[in-house]
């Protein structure tokens, strides 16, 4: 899961880029906006379950 992750924060970075880049068209900039809301909402529910799976560790080992 680690690397879906990372690889969420890589594909974001290059949109970034993409948006940033002053030839990119305002109908393109939206669809990569769109599409990097997507990658930060699936990053944070796979951060959320880490968590959560860190939390059951936790508990077991009091």
């Amino acid at each position: 899961m680690a690397n879906k992750i990372e690889e969420n924060f890589e594909q974001l970075e290059e949109i970034i880029e993409k948006i940033q880049q002053e030839d990119a068209s305002l109908e393109e900039s939206f669809q990569l906006y769109q599409k990097g809301v997507k990658l930060v909402q699936e990053s944070n529910e796979q951060i959320e379950k880490i968590e959560q799976d860190i939390k059951v560790l936790e508990d077991q080992y009091e």
